[in-house]
C-alpha cells in the first residue's frame, strides 16, 4: 500500500509504503525515508515479477494529475524507487487520477479517471517490457454517455437505446449496440425524430420499435413514433381515432401479433391502471376493458407481449399508490379479454421492486437490481412460476436502478440509470455504467439456470448463443433458426418472426429457402410480388 491521503489534519498525504505480510498478518512500514516520491493520492498500482509501478495520480500540493510512473523492486532490501521514462511526445495526454486499472501478463490497461476536473473515459495500454515504457492511446470510448429513465429494446439482432434524462436535460439521441463487438454507434435516422423524452413505453417486434409518451421539457406526452431499423426510418404515427391515452409518464407497452398494448402511468389525473389498445393498421386507439382486476393504478412497470402470437400482455413490478413497489406479476388475455394473477403479495414486499425489469425466461421470471422499499438494491432474483418461490442468484457489481434493460441471448444487458451513495439514491445524478449478466454463468451451486435457454433471434452453438444469420429467424426460447420460405428473403440478422421473412419485390424472385436477398427476373419473365420461380 503507497502514498494516499489521511485523517491526519497536519500532513493528510502521504508518501509511505507498507507491506502486509499475509502469513502473520501483520503490516511492515518499509519505506525508505532517503527515497520518496512525489505525494500523491488516487493512484493505482502494477505489480508485474517482482516490480512494483505506481502509476499518475494527484500531486498533494498543486492538486493537478501527473503523468510519472516510479518502480521499486520488492527485492531490494533498500525499496528505492525509480522514475521509469515514459516514451511519448505528449505524455500530457495520459495524465490522470481516480482511474481503473488491470494487469495482464507485461501489459497494463488504464480506462478512464480525471484530469483538470474532466471525466475522461480513453483507453491506454503501456508495454512494461520496453525502456522507455510504451504505451497506446485510443481516444474516448464511443458511447451514450450518462442518463436515466431511457428505453433499450432488441431490433433486428442489435441494441437500440433511445432518449432518457440527464441532470434535467430531455434527451431523444439514438444508439445502436453491436451484440458481437459490443461496440455502439451513433445513429442519424431519417423522418420524424422523437422530441427529447424521458420515462417513455418502448416496445420493439421484428424490425420495428415504438416509443410512446414519456416526460418531456414541456410535460406528459401522448405521442407514438415508430423506427424501422431496415430503413433507418422514424415516423409518427398520426391517430385518426377521437379517443386517445391522456398525455401521461412511466406507461409500459408490448407489441404482439398484430397489436400494441399500453398501460398504466402517471397522467395529470395521478395514477393510472388503463389498457389501451393501438391498431397501427387504422391508427386508432380503444380503451378496454377487463372482466376483472388487474395489476391496479401502476408506473413503470414492465410490459412485455409473448411472441406465441395468443395476444397476451404480461405486466409485472412497478411503483404503485404512495410509491410504494410492486411484486405483482400478471397477464392479459386480449383474446378473452381478462386478466390472470399469476403473484401478488401486498402484505410481503421483501421481493418488491421499483424502477426495474423482469424477464419472462422459460416459466422463470427474472430481474435485478431496481427499488427496494426506501433502498436500492443489487440483487438477482428469479421467481418460479412452478413452485411459486423466489430465489436470489447473484449480487450486481453496483446497484442498478432506473437503468435500460433488455434480455438477449442468455444475457441481461443494463445501461446507466441513478446513482446512489451507499444505500441512498441520488435522483439527480444518472451514472454511464454499462454491463450485463449471463444466466448460465451468474448461477451457482444447486441451481446451474439450466433453464436459461438462448433467446428468440438466437440458437446454441458450442454453449454460446449466436445471433441467427440472414435469410433465417427463430421465435422461442431454446429454438434453432428457421430458413425463411422460398419467395422471401430478411436482409437483417437476429430475426425472430417468419413475418421479418419478406416477399420478393416485383420484378424479383427466389427458388430457395434461407435467402438474404431476392434475384432478377430474366427478361421477358414477368415475377409477381412473392415469386419462387
Amino acid at each position: 500500500m503507497i502514498g494516499g491521503i489521511t485523517t491526519d489534519t497536519e500532513n493528510s498525504y502521504k508518501s509511505a509504503f507498507y507491506q502486509y505480510n499475509l502469513t502473520i498478518q501483520e503490516w511492515k512500514n518499509i519505506t525508505n525515508p532517503s527515497n520518496l516520491f512525489t505525494f500523491r493520492s488516487h493512484a493505482k498500482g502494477a505489480l508485474i515479477g517482482s516490480d512494483f509501478y505506481i502509476f499518475f495520480g494527484l500531486e498533494a500540493n498543486s492538486m493537478k494529475e501527473l503523468a510519472t510512473c516510479y518502480k521499486i523492486s520488492l527485492e531490494d532490501p533498500e525499496f528505492k524507487w525509480n522514475l521509469i521514462p515514459i516514451l511519448g511526445d505528449n505524455n500530457d495526454l495520459i495524465r490522470r487520477s481516480s482511474y481503473g486499472l488491470g494487469v495482464l501478463h507485461e501489459k497494463v490497461y488504464l480506462f478512464g479517471g480525471t484530469r483538470d476536473l474532466e471525466q475522461k473515459n480513453s483507453l491506454i495500454i503501456f508495454d512494461m517490457s520496453k525502456n522507455p515504457i510504451e504505451y497506446q492511446y485510443f481516444n474516448e470510448y464511443n458511447n451514450p454517455g450518462s442518463r436515466m429513465c431511457h428505453s433499450l429494446n432488441v431490433v433486428g439482432g442489435h441494441l437500440l437505446l433511445f432518449g432518457g434524462d440527464r441532470k434535467g436535460e430531455k434527451l431523444n439521441d439514438f444508439w445502436k449496440l453491436d451484440l458481437k463487438t459490443l461496440a455502439w454507434k451513433f445513429l442519424s435516422p431519417r423522418g420524424e425524430v422523437p422530441s427529447g423524452r424521458s420515462h417513455h413505453a418502448a416496445a420493439s417486434n421484428g424490425d420495428i420499435l415504438i416509443i410512446w409518451g414519456g416526460y418531456s421539457v414541456e410535460g406528459y406526452l401522448n405521442d407514438a413514433y415508430i423506427y424501422n431499423i431496415l430503413t433507418n426510418i422514424w415516423y409518427k404515427v398520426d391517430y385518426s381515432s377521437e379517443s386517445v391515452p391522456s398525455p401521461r409518464t412511466g406507461a409500459c407497452m408490448g407489441i404482439g401479433y398484430s397489436m400494441v398494448l399500453i398501460y398504466g402511468g402517471i397522467t395529470y389525473n395521478g395514477l393510472s391502471d388503463e389498457l389501451w389498445y393501438l391498431d397501427l393498421d387504422t391508427k386508432s386507439y380503444t380503451q378496454l376493458q377487463s372482466a376483472n382486476d388487474g395489476p391496479g393504478p401502476i408506473y413503470l412497470a414492465g410490459c412485455k407481449c409473448p411472441s406465441d402470437r395468443t395476444h397476451r400482455l404480461f405486466v409485472h413490478s412497478g411503483i404503485g399508490p404512495n410509491e410504494i413497489p410492486s411484486n405483482g406479476i400478471y397477464i392479459f388475455n386480449k383474446s378473452y379479454m381478462n386478466w390472470t394473477k399469476l403473484y401478488h403479495d401486498q402484505d410481503n414486499l421483501q421481493y418488491a421492486r421499483g424502477y426495474t425489469k423482469i424477464f419472462k425466461v422459460n416459466f422463470k421470471y427474472v430481474y435485478f437490481g431496481g427499488e427496494g422499499i426506501n433502498s436500492p438494491d443489487d440483487s438477482c432474483y428469479y421467481w418460479n412460476q412452478t413452485s411459486n418461490g423466489f430465489y436470489k442468484f447473484g449480487v450486481l457489481p453496483k446497484y442498478i436502478f432506473a437503468a435500460a434493460q433488455e434480455c438477449f441471448g442468455t444475457s441481461i444487458y443494463m445501461h446507466g440509470g441513478g446513482a446512489a451513495m451507499g444505500e441512498n439514491f441520488r435522483w439527480t445524478v444518472p451514472v454511464s455504467n454499462f454491463l450485463y449478466v449471463d444466466l448460465i454463468s451468474a448461477c451457482v451451486g444447486n441451481d446451474p439456470c439450466t433453464w436459461a435457454w438462448c433467446s428468440s433471434g438466437t440458437y446454441l452453438s458450442n454453449n454460446v448463443c449466436e445471433i441467427c444469420p440472414s435469410g433465417t429467424y427463430q421465435p422461442y426460447y431454446g429454438g434453432t433458426c428457421l430458413k425463411c420460405p422460398k419467395g422471401t428473403y430478411y436482409p437483417g440478422i437476429g430475426a425472430t418472426s417468419i413475418d421479418q421473412c419478406y416477399p420478393c419485390n416485383d420484378g424479383t424472385y427466389n427458388p430457395y429457402k434461407g435467402a438474404s436477398f431476392c434475384l432478377n427476373c430474366p427478361a421477358g419473365v414477368t415475377c409477381p410480388a412473392g415469386s419462387s420461380d
